[in-house]
């Protein structure tokens, strides 16, 4: 049960996913540590989106498919798989079902699924202070991108996120990356009403 004034109005919901999707433009980066593919979806319904090239690695031709907006997503994600743990390549699952046809300028065949028993989890990052992002290939390079981003961001909108102590890679990567932002203009943190560390 939704406890009462909390229930979701879908005019609402369409008003907030339109109203995030004007919001960013071309060249923005999320930086984020959700699974979920909500932001995916948003952007791509916008045109601001492409599966191809908008998770900071190329899943065909970049030329024909550039993301207008990229999605780093430092945890992994639902929609990817991996053949073992150390490989290094994202396989891209799901893609029918949440963007065909979300990405117009990709003239691809669409991906076809590794067999559910060779994922086993591999793709994901679990959020505990025991992660080890270098135990993960194919998600060094996403880390890497989000510190490239970090450091030479203009402006840095944070949307709800706790970095507890014990989450040491994380509190690195942006200590690190802040410290060595030159060009940072403004720096705005919205939380919900229990702000935690």
């Amino acid at each position: 049960n939704v406890p009462e004034g909390l229930e979701l109005n879908a005019a609402d919901v369409i008003a907030v996913m339109d109203a995030w999707a004007k919001i960013l433009n071309e060249g923005d980066v999320i930086v984020t540590f959700n699974w979920d593919l909500v932001h995916e979806m948003i952007l791509a319904k916008a045109g601001k989106w492409c599966y191809a090239t908008g998770y900071g690695f190329t899943v065909r031709d970049p030329q024909k498919s550039q993301s207008p907006v990229t999605i780093l997503k430092l945890h992994g994600s639902c929609n990817w798989s991996m053949r073992h743990p150390r490989d290094p390549n994202p396989h891209l699952e799901y893609v029918q079902e949440f963007f065909s046809g979300d990405c117009p300028l990709v003239d691809f065949e669409i991906t076809s699924r590794l067999e559910t028993s060779a994922d086993s989890g591999y793709s994901l990052i679990q959020p505990s202070y025991l992660k080890d992002p270098s135990a993960k290939p194919a998600l060094l390079p996403i880390w890497s991108q989000a510190a490239d981003a970090i450091t030479t961001a203009k402006k840095i909108a944070v949307l709800g996120y706790s970095l507890p102590l014990a989450d040491g890679p994380t509190r690195t990567l942006f200590s690190l990356a802040l410290s060595r932002n030159q060009s940072l203009n403004e720096l705005e943190i919205v939380l919900g009403d229990k702000p935690e560390d």
